[in-house]
């Protein structure tokens, strides 16, 4: 597997529709709790051996997956 932050995705979905998410959002830092979570991943070796699944698509593919449906 790999590790995608939400700033990959939101940056992927932004790009795709031709758009600069700083146009757009705003971050601030103040907003943060102490109980947010800020890194969180997991190994997908057990869903592939229980389940016997495996992602076929990357997050590019997820975005643009998602952009076509809207849009089309």
């Amino acid at each position: 597997g790999k590790t995608n932050s939400l700033h990959d995705f939101v940056r992927l979905a932004f790009a795709s529709a031709n758009l600069n998410p700083e146009d757009y959002l705003i971050s601030d830092d103040t907003l943060l709790r102490p109980s947010d979570i800020h890194h969180s991943a997991m190994n997908p070796g057990l869903i592939r051996s229980e389940l016997n699944w495996q992602a076929k698509l990357g997050l590019a593919e997820i975005v643009q997956s998602m952009l076509e449906d809207k849009v089309l």
